[in-house]
């Protein structure tokens, strides 16, 4: 069985590691990060029809929004591709996460962030979207 890009991005991190899903949506990947022992943060311009107990949502437009905290996983599935390449490149590196988790329909942002994000590189098809993930040299 193929795993999906939530479950490759679960593997890698650490439970009790924070995450940032940004475009969360309907929370499916905020929910499964929870379930595993995340400590997850949901991101979207717009709030979901419903936000079980316990979950930290923030209404927002990620480009504009200035994060008041670190967080060890950014994950990002199906909006990195609303935001234009040089400005998310540049917005992810004034964040610093430990763990860079991008997937994409249109397979941007392309895999080429900066020297130091390059320790691990993963590219998943499921779905006939690529994944990329990035972990940051300490």
């Amino acid at each position: 069985m193929q795993k999906n890009f939530i479950h490759e991005v679960i593997e890698i991190g650490i439970p009790g590691m924070s995450v940032l899903d940004v475009g969360a949506g309907i929370l499916k990947a905020t929910l499964e990060f929870r379930a595993k022992g995340y400590d997850v943060t949901a991101l979207d311009i717009k709030i979901p029809p419903c936000i079980p107990e316990g979950i930290k949502f923030i209404e927002t437009d990620f480009m504009k929004w200035e994060p008041d905290k670190e967080y060890d996983i950014l994950f990002m599935q199906n909006s990195a591709q609303f935001i234009p390449k040089q400005q998310l490149l540049k917005k992810i590196s004034l964040m610093k996460p430990k763990i860079i988790a991008v997937a994409t329909f249109y397979g941007n942002p392309t895999p080429d962030f900066p020297g130091k994000y390059a320790m691990t590189f993963y590219e998943s098809k499921d779905f006939e979207f690529f994944g990329y993930i990035k972990q940051l040299l300490k």
